[in-house]
């Protein structure tokens, strides 16, 4: 869930469903909060495939639906930070159809989770997240879904830095994400983890 106060096509919200896909057969992966992040960072071949995506603004909308080939929509959407401080409320409609897409509330936390952060050491080393640190951004390629547009799920880099990140493990005791969107609703998505990103720069080029 994006804030844009700032962007090309004009600010506004954005609301991203995506699905970690692999071209070729991938063996079952083991069940960990991490194993997503993991696989990003260790396999050239898993990709972000974005799957659902919703906008405020028609304009935003059409430039992502003409020009990168995605299946956007418009939203009517909220986002509220400090309602109760230290908190952050959101909620997204369905613009055409007036039907919930998600909504949730969340305990901001000003410093990073040592759990949260031990366990991603544990998983990719502190060598790699070095690496990764150093990067001035952190490209991820994403796939578009297949549609009018583009018939076939074509790959466009994104490219994304922050000045500030914080990850920390999803509370179910102060946390709250639900999905009203029929097509998530019935995967019984249990969130694992919560980061928040501020100062976040980001660069989506055209899919090839």
């Amino acid at each position: 869930m994006f804030d844009f106060e700032d962007a090309s096509p004009g600010a506004h919200h954005e609301l991203q469903v995506s699905l970690f896909v692999s071209r070729g057969p991938l063996a079952p992966l083991p069940a960990h909060r991490l194993t997503v992040i993991e696989q990003m960072v260790v396999r050239d071949d898993v990709h972000m495939l974005c799957h659902g995506l919703w906008n405020s603004t028609p304009r935003v909308v059409a430039y992502n639906r003409e020009l990168l080939a995605l299946d956007a929509r418009l939203s009517e959407s909220r986002i509220e930070f400090d309602r109760r401080p230290g908190t952050i409320d959101f909620a997204v409609h369905d613009a055409a159809t007036r039907t919930p897409v998600v909504e949730g509330h969340l305990e901001r936390v000003q410093r990073p989770s040592l759990r949260a952060n031990l366990a991603l050491v544990a998983r990719l080393g502190l060598w790699r997240l070095a690496a990764i640190a150093r990067q001035p951004w952190l490209r991820v390629p994403v796939l578009n879904p297949v549609g009018e547009r583009l018939p076939r799920n074509a790959a466009a880099d994104s490219f994304t830095k922050a000045d500030r990140s914080v990850l920390r493990l999803f509370d179910p005791e102060r946390d709250r994400l639900a999905f009203g969107d029929r097509r998530y609703r019935a995967l019984d998505f249990r969130p694992q983890l919560v980061q928040f990103m501020e100062g976040f720069k980001f660069v989506y080029l055209a899919p090839a």
